[in-house]
């Protein structure tokens, strides 16, 4: 299950599904380190530069979950601050436990009942920034049961 886990956050910081995060403006006048924001400003928050700075993952253009396990194969707790896929601060999504948990469910029940296959026989390289989200429809795949 930590493998799982491990793949979901995975695919959550490789394929950033928002981007820039959702926008928020200041209520008041603040200073953010040197950086003085008026009262009113948008912010948005740079999802993807978080999800693909190479200081804080080893090779952000790879998907390589193992970047959440520790050594012995138990998961990183608590997540990584820097991985914020439902945005961050107030702003951030209030159903972020409940998508996490679905998701969870939903693959590890797919994946107890079937055997997920490529279908032409082959799988294609995914590791890309170039590949948008929207590009990885068209990549087919078939279930058999188990």
């Amino acid at each position: 299950m930590p493998y799982t886990t491990a793949c979901i956050w995975e695919m959550y910081r490789w394929k950033t599904v928002s981007p820039l995060g959702v926008p928020g403006s200041g209520g008041e006048d603040t200073f953010f380190d040197e950086y003085f924001i008026p009262k009113g400003t948008t912010v948005s928050p740079n999802v993807w530069a978080v999800h693909n700075d190479p200081t804080l993952w080893k090779e952000p253009s790879k998907f390589d979950p193992r970047c959440f396990l520790r050594e012995d194969g138990s998961l990183v707790q608590p997540k990584p601050e820097y991985l914020i896929p439902f945005s961050i601060g107030k702003r951030m999504c209030p159903c972020e436990i409940l998508a996490s948990m679905e998701i969870f469910l939903y693959i590890t029940c797919l994946l107890q009942k079937c055997i997920v296959l490529p279908d032409e026989g082959k799988i294609k390289g995914l590791d890309s920034v170039d590949i948008p989200l929207a590009e990885l429809n068209r990549y087919k795949v078939r279930f058999l049961l188990r």
